[in-house]
């Protein structure tokens, strides 16, 4: 599997103008249709508790955006979206096939108490599994990578890469990594974790958007910078390793 996540400065509260430059960065490379394409937590906005002004709708600008890009560039995508509910917002990751259908959404389980996301979200009560290209898939948004248990459900549920998007500040870089290494190595599984850089009005972010193999070895980096990072999945190797290495089985109920 071919997978490009986009490491960008997100504009705060500026879904417009975030839309351009994700738009300017993909017309930067040469995108292989039918990969998967991954957006941090909240790309359009920020990690705003602004909930008035950034929460939306399924059928709001930004799930239009996402739709449009997925039929543009026959990618699958990924991508953080504030978006509205019956109870209240959630934020949440959305997954969309190419041809621009939303076909799953995974609502943070885990809310940010420490910035007070809790006050102004509502948390997500489901952990989701799906196949992207015979690769078993599952997302979770920033906070909830410091909750491991989450993990574990979702690799016994088969999943073979576990997707990241966040807005995780440059203060706890190094558990940002540490932490995708340790998720990758204890649930033999790729982990890709998707940041953002730059700055918002309460925090700066030094991105290191990047994917960890299942033995915890980094295969690619998009350090500080602006811009995409493109890997490839080994399916094969992965399923040889958990073959040859079987922990996963020595799992207590």
């Amino acid at each position: 599997m071919q997978i490009y996540a986009i490491q960008f400065d997100i504009a705060w509260q500026d879904p417009d103008a975030n839309f351009d430059k994700i738009r300017h960065l993909l017309s930067t490379i040469d995108l292989a249709g039918g990969a998967l394409l991954v957006l941090p937590e909240m790309f359009a906005t920020g990690f705003s508790m602004n909930t008035h002004q950034v929460v939306e709708t399924l059928e709001g600008p930004t799930c239009r955006f996402l739709s449009d890009l997925a039929v543009t560039t026959a990618c699958q995508v990924i991508a953080g979206v504030a978006i509205d509910g019956p109870r209240g917002p959630h934020n949440e990751a959305l997954m969309v096939s190419s041809d621009g259908t939303l076909v799953h959404r995974y609502a943070k389980r885990h809310l940010f108490s420490y910035a007070h996301e809790d006050r102004h979200y509502r948390p997500g009560s489901n952990l989701i599994t799906f196949t992207v290209d015979d690769t078993i898939c599952s997302t979770h948004i920033c906070y909830d990578l410091r909750f491991p248990e989450d993990f574990r459900t979702v690799t016994l549920r088969g999943a073979e890469l576990l997707v990241v998007i966040a807005n995780w500040p440059s203060a706890r870089h190094a558990h940002w990594t540490t932490l995708l290494a340790a998720r990758a190595i204890e649930n033999q599984a790729y982990v890709l974790g998707v940041n953002r850089v730059g700055s918002d009005p309460t925090q700066h972010y030094a991105g290191d958007t990047c994917l960890f193999d299942p033995r915890g070895s980094l295969v690619a980096s998009a350090e500080t910078q602006q811009g995409i990072l493109h890997a490839e999945l080994n399916l094969q190797e992965l399923r040889d390793f958990r073959r040859d290495f079987p922990t996963l089985n020595d799992v207590l109920p």
